[in-house]
């Protein structure tokens, strides 16, 4: 990243930033992941990034919900909508709703988190968005296990089934 900003490449050294936060939370350490997503926000603030500012509030909130503070990753994203433009959000909204629903399920708001994750769900078939649809169907399948003791059979082989698509392991359990 250091080589991206020394070229001048701002953005996309944010954007790295913002990927090795993605995985500092896969890996366990969400407070690093929370570190990385402020220096990144705070970088494309000062450049006047709106999109890039959403994207990182967006992936510290994730890393709160890896913390188990979903309050905290509510307020983070209610604070960072005030200055977003709908065309900043076109391709956030999916992933947005799903941080939004896994906040909502941390503070048992179980009925708020399923409808934000209907409506990711929807926003992300109408862009095409397979990897987003495949994690918003794996927190339905969790969500509905909380609530009802199991997930919708047919969510989860869909979920399945675009797991194996991707290549990608999910944590999803038939």
């Amino acid at each position: 990243m250091c080589a991206l900003r020394s070229a001048g490449n701002a953005i996309g050294a944010i954007f790295a930033d913002l990927q090795v936060s993605r995985l500092q939370v896969a890996r366990g350490e969400p407070e690093l992941a929370i570190e990385t997503c402020l220096s990144a926000a705070d970088e494309a603030r000062s450049r006047g990034l709106a999109d890039l500012v959403l994207e990182a509030s967006m992936h510290l909130a994730s890393a709160h919900v890896a913390t188990g503070n979903g309050r905290l990753a509510l307020e983070i994203l209610d604070n960072s909508m005030g200055g977003a433009v709908d065309e900043d959000l076109a391709y956030l909204r999916a992933p947005l709703g799903r941080v939004r629903a896994s906040a909502l399920a941390l503070l048992d708001r179980f009925d708020e988190a399923a409808d934000e994750l209907s409506a990711a769900l929807t926003e992300a078939r109408s862009q095409h968005l397979v990897y987003e649809e495949a994690l918003i169907l794996a927190a339905r399948c969790e969500i509905a296990r909380c609530t009802n003791g199991a997930g919708d059979a047919e969510e989860l082989l869909e979920a399945q089934r675009l797991q194996q698509l991707l290549g990608i392991p999910l944590p999803v359990e038939v």
